[in-house]
C-alpha cells in the first residue's frame, strides 16, 4: 500500500511539474509573440495560488540609452495611483482623521464658494463628484503640464471650473478629484503625500522599490 501510494505522490508531482512548465511556456509564448507585433513591452509576473509560474522582461527600459527592461525594472505607474490613493484615504478614514461623508470645503476652505465646494470625500474616491478632468483646458498639456507648481498653484487652475453634473449623480472619471484627495490629506496630517504613501501602504506591505 505505501509503494502505490508513493507512486501516487510521484505520479501527481510530476505531472503538477509538467502541467506548470506548459504553462510557463505558454505565457512565454504569448508574451514573445505580443512583444513581436510591438503590442508590449514591460515586465511581466504570473502568479497561481500565491506561486510564481513565469515572468519574464521585454523591450527596452530607455531606447535614447538602449537600455533593455528587467523584471527588476522600475515603471511609472500613472492612473494606478489611484486606487492606492483612495486606499490611502480610506485609511486615514480608518483613522478618525478625515471623515467619508464632509465635504472639500470643510478640509480646504479656500474651496468655500466654488462650484465643487460641496463635494464629499466619498464621491471624489467613486470618481461621482462631477468634479471634471484636465483634458477640458485644450491647452493642458503645452502650457501647463511641463511646469511646477505648489499644490496651492495647482489647485487654482482648477477650483472655479464649473462641475460636469450634480455630485453624487454620475460617474465621471477625474484626475483633478484624485489631486484635491492627495491635497486634503496633505493639510491634514500635515504630512507629504509621498511621505503618508511610505508610511501607510509602502513599508507596511514590504513594498521597498515603490514610491
Amino acid at each position: 500500500m505505501k509503494k502505490y501510494l508513493l507512486l501516487c505522490c510521484l505520479f501527481i508531482s510530476t505531472a503538477s511539474s509538467v502541467l506548470a512548465q506548459s504553462k510557463k511556456a505558454r505565457l512565454d509564448e504569448i508574451m514573445k509573440t505580443y512583444h513581436r507585433y510591438n503590442m508590449f513591452d514591460g515586465a511581466v509576473l504570473v502568479a497561481e495560488n500565491g506561486k510564481e509560474i513565469y515572468k519574464g522582461a521585454f523591450g527596452m527600459a530607455n531606447r535614447e540609452w538602449n537600455i533593455p527592461n528587467t523584471t527588476d525594472t522600475k515603471f511609472m505607474i500613472g492612473s494606478v495611483s489611484k486606487p492606492v490613493t483612495a486606499m490611502l484615504m480610506l485609511i486615514q478614514v480608518q483613522k478618525g482623521l478625515i471623515s467619508l461623508d464632509k465635504t472639500i470645503a470643510d478640509y480646504l476652505p479656500e474651496f468655500s464658494g466654488k462650484p465643487a465646494a460641496k463635494i464629499t470625500i466619498r464621491q471624489l474616491i467613486s470618481h461621482t463628484s462631477g468634479m471634471p478632468n484636465y483634458d477640458i483646458m485644450k491647452d493642458f498639456f503645452p502650457r501647463i503640464s511641463r511646469q511646477n507648481f505648489t499644490r496651492e498653484e495647482y489647485v487654482k487652475i482648477y477650483m472655479d471650473s464649473a462641475l460636469a453634473f450634480e455630485p453624487g449623480t454620475r460617474f465621471f472619471y477625474s484626475s483633478w478629484g484624485f489631486f484635491t484627495l492627495g491635497y486634503i490629506m496633505e493639510r491634514v496630517t500635515g504630512k507629504t503625500y509621498s511621505q503618508l504613501m511610505k508610511e501607510d501602504i509602502f513599508d507596511k506591505t514590504g513594498m521597498s522599490s515603490s514610491g
